[in-house]
């Protein structure tokens, strides 16, 4: 499963489109940092925000307005893409190691090229927490 997770910075306007084509005018233009998940109790869309993919609008869920500093987003639809986790490496011999999987690599080289250059330029690097490489040797028990 590829998840892509977005960190943006918090003053950031996206459009919060939620359906209707005249909102994806600007009119409906809102800070993210408002309208993060642990801000709201209402349904889902009260924290989905819509960003242009190769000229289409994807929902992305806001998951927290403070994370190192930024937005953290998740997409919520899996991509179409199907990529293999390891080219020709099983989980016994470290191909478990996301640091060198054929995922990281399309998300940090590929899949960012989908957004505009500006939405780019804001998305900001951040810490992934990951085990040791030695960590993902063995079998899977």
């Amino acid at each position: 499963m590829c998840i892509f997770l977005t960190i943006l910075t918090g003053c950031f306007p996206v459009f919060n489109w939620q359906g209707s084509d005249e909102n994806k005018t600007g009119e409906g233009k809102s800070m993210l940092k408002d309208i993060a998940y642990r801000n709201k109790t209402q349904d889902s869309d009260s924290y989905t925000v819509y960003i242009q993919e190769k000229g289409a609008f994807e929902p992305f869920l806001v998951l927290s307005s403070d994370y190192e500093g930024g937005i953290l987003l998740l997409r919520k639809f899996l991509l179409e893409d199907l990529i293999s986790y390891s080219d020709s490496k099983s989980y016994g011999s470290k191909g478990g190691y996301y640091p060198k999987s054929n995922i990281d690599y399309y998300l940090n080289n590929n899949y960012i090229l989908q957004f505009s250059q500006t939405l780019q330029n804001k998305i900001l690097d951040t810490n992934v927490s990951v085990s040791t490489l030695e960590s993902v040797e063995g079998e899977v028990v």
